[in-house]
């Protein structure tokens, strides 16, 4: 190999590392956006204090918390009593629960959710109101 095709080589590859670099630092700012991702529940912070239900449901059992006089008891165990700190964290999670990636603008529709529009159009309620009935 001669000096000049050295040369040359040598000039391709820094070309190719700084486009490479370009090319990464470029994406970075991408993921760091993307990464953020956006509130689940935008206004849930706004109203965290006018929760009164959580409701947790598993393949096993449904977990039933709600804000009665004397303070939290969980309804589905006969109103045994819940730390109220306990609550607040479930609330302030969800409340900061954000999305990780940004999805496809394509709407897979599933029968539960279809059950669910017609309930909440035949009951005149809006999404906000069956969320937060559903925390």
């Amino acid at each position: 190999m001669t000096p000049k095709s050295v040369l040359i080589l040598a000039g391709i590859t820094a070309v190719s590392v700084i486009a490479a670099t370009v090319a990464v630092v470029d994406r970075a700012d991408q993921f760091a956006k993307e990464a953020t991702g956006v509130l689940v529940f935008p206004t849930l912070t706004d109203q965290a204090n006018d929760v009164t239900k959580v409701i947790v449901t598993t393949n096993k059992e449904k977990v039933i918390v709600e804000k009665g006089k004397a303070g939290w008891i969980m309804k589905s165990k006969d109103g045994y009593p819940v730390n109220i700190g306990a609550v607040r964290r479930i609330v302030a999670g969800l409340a900061s629960l954000r999305t990780i990636e940004r999805m496809s603008r394509k709407i897979i529709v599933s029968s539960k959710s279809k059950m669910l529009r017609k309930r909440m159009l035949a009951q005149k309620l809006s999404p906000l109101k069956t969320a937060k009935e559903n925390l």
